[in-house]
Formats: C-alpha cells, structure tokens, sequence
C-alpha cells in the first residue's frame, strides 16, 4: 500500500481541483492510501465530490501566517512517512511542500503543472521564476497536463527528461456521453427551447477572459436574437461580469449558474462551447465539452493538444469580433454526435488512467 500525499487544491471548485479529485476518487484502494492538503478549512465541495475515505490536513494559509504553514507543513511531511508527494501547480510560488519532502526523504516527489502562464502580478512571476531555477533539486518526477504547460512551469530542458510525463486531465466519459433524453430534459428546464445555447464553464477569472465572451455574445445576440447564452462556475470576476451583462441591457439572455455538480447534463444542453481564453494549460471543460459531442470555439492560445473532436476550431485572439461571430454560426450547423468513444481512445478517461499515473514514477 502506497501512501500519498495531495497538495493544490483550492478554497474554489475549478479544474484543477476537479482533475485531482478524478484521479483521487479513482485511484485503487487497495494500492493506495490518500491524504489531502488543504488551507484555512475545509472546502464544502470535498463533501460533496469525494466519493472514497481520505484523511484531510488543514494547515494555515500561506500568505496570512507564513511561520504557522511552513511549519505545519514540515510537522505533516515528517510525521507521514509518505511514499509519494504528488504537488498541483499554476504557478511555482509555493515550493513549501516539495522542500520539506526532500528534507524528509520522500522517495517520489512530483511536480506537476497545471498552467501555461502567469496568473498573478509581478512579484508572483518573480517567485515563480526563481523556484523555477531550483525545481530539479526538490521535484524527483514532473508531470504537467500539456507540453505548454511543461515548459512555463519547468523550462523546455526538463521536457525531454525521462522524469518528464504528460498526463491526462482524464474525466468520467460515460457521464458526458451525448444524450438527447438529458439534453431534452436540460433545455426544458431551463427554458431554452428554439434556443441557441452558447456556453462556457470556468472559474470567472481574468484567464478565462469572460469580458470577450460578453461582448462577444452581445454582437451574436443582436443577429440571433434567440440566442442564449450560459456561464458555469463561480470567482472574483463573478459580480463584474453580472454589471458587464446589465449594462449591454442582456440580462434575460445571459443564464448565471454558478458552481454546478450537473456540469455532465448542462453541457448536453448547450450547442456551442465557446472558449477564448487568454491562456490554459489544457483544460478540463474542453474534454468534458468534446466528450458530450458540442462543438468547441477556443482561442489560440489554448493548447492544439485538447483537439480530439472534429468539431473544434482555433480562433486567434487578435482577429476581429465578426470572424469570431463567423466561425460560430459555422460550428453550431455541426450535427450533435456521441464523441465520447473518440475521448476514451485518445487516452482521456479515468477508469483507464488512473491505476497507472503512479506508475512512471517506479
């Protein structure tokens, strides 16, 4: 039995935490013995999305009592007699976890990355470089969720290390699989028939760019006036994106879900997924989307690697709104399709990922 420990999950349900957690509720326990980290208290969406018995370590936060984390997190590390430190990453300003690994001999210390740009000010990019430096005298095996990823996290040398693996932001498929039954079911409830749904489900945060989307939507809008448009997920942004929304005068077309655990049917009742973030390490929504057969509209700056369907384009960030508006309308003539078989193969489901992601680090 191997024993691990988990740290990066935040206070918020995002896709970082809905990756790790995949991967934890799916991990054999027979093999392995899970424990978590987390900050300040406990995070109500542990109770509601894990689905097997884990021991959780709340430790102070970080920036509020740097003397109390650091040393609550060397007090866990020393006291666990881990096997394996598997630490999630957006950017590297906190290495605590991996230095006090190394101190006490954890043979597997993993570093993963989860990010493809900066997400903070200057002094977070400042931190993150310089523990960039020295990552390899800490991290014994990195993982990252794409090549992107990889090398803003860890440098383009450490990619073509043995000790470098890309893994999966792997989902529970058979859950996303179209199904015109859900679909009908979500558009009724909701009030969206004869509508056109154009979607997006992210954390509101400055990445997920969800200012374009509203402006974006609003120029779609005024063509296709039976347009309606869904956004899923909570974050900082949340009330300023609200005010965007009411001042275009496109409230009653603008659906606010905020964090949901029915992501597997809400998709199915949307008809476009339309992402134009401003960067991403490869994210989970994107899979989730293509599994369920939407059509998928990214920027470019999106990774090409979360490409598995047919119906996904690329658009750049710098091209004009009508081109946007253009590829959109092309998209939604796409006839929906179960896809869900082309994201098993393409290596993207759990039940087949996750008994082996400890294995490359043997």
């Amino acid at each position: 039995m191997k024993k691990i420990l988990v740290y990066g999950l935040s206070s918020m349900y995002g896709g970082v935490e809905a990756f790790i957690l995949n991967y934890v509720n799916y991990l054999p326990e027979d093999k392995y013995n899970v424990e978590l980290v987390v900050m300040n208290k406990e995070p109500e969406y542990l109770k509601e999305r894990l689905q097997r018995k884990v021991t959780v370590h709340v430790v102070p936060e970080r920036i509020k009592n740097p003397v109390g984390y650091s040393g609550k997190a060397n007090q866990i590390i020393r006291n666990g007699k881990y096997d394996i430190l598997w630490c999630n990453f957006c950017t590297l300003t906190d290495i605590t976890w991996l230095k006090a690994g190394t101190r006490y001999k954890i043979p597997v210390r993993i570093a993963h990355s989860h990010n493809s740009e900066n997400m903070g000010g200057k002094v977070v990019m400042l931190t993150h470089l310089q523990h960039k430096r020295v990552i390899q005298k800490y991290a014994s095996h990195f993982f990252a969720c794409s090549d992107i990823a990889g090398e803003f996290m860890f440098g383009k040398k450490i990619l073509r290390e043995n000790n470098y693996h890309m893994i999966y932001n792997a989902i529970e498929t058979e859950k996303y699989a179209f199904c015109k039954k859900v679909r009908d079911k979500v558009r009724t409830t909701l009030g969206l028939e004869g509508k056109q749904v154009i979607g997006n489900v992210g954390r509101f945060h400055f990445q997920k760019n969800h200012s374009f989307i509203i402006e974006l939507f609003n120029q779609f809008h005024k063509i296709h006036p039976s347009s309606v448009l869904m956004l899923v997920g909570n974050g900082e942004l949340l009330e300023e994106v609200k005010t965007q929304v009411q001042s275009l005068g496109i409230s009653d077309s603008v659906l606010f879900m905020g964090s949901r655990r029915d992501v597997n049917e809400l998709v199915q009742g949307m008809d476009l997924l339309l992402m134009p973030s401003k960067f991403e390490g490869l994210p989970v929504s994107a899979i989730e989307a293509q599994a369920a057969g939407l059509p998928c509209l990214f920027s470019d700056a999106v990774t090409d690697q979360v490409k598995i369907a047919e119906a996904v384009k690329f658009e750049s960030l710098d091209a004009p709104a009508e081109k946007w508006i253009e590829d959109m309308e092309a998209l939604l003539q796409t006839p929906r399709e179960n896809t869900s078989q082309m994201v098993v193969a393409a290596g993207y489901d759990i039940k087949e990922n996750a008994g082996h992601i400890f294995e490359r680090c043997v």
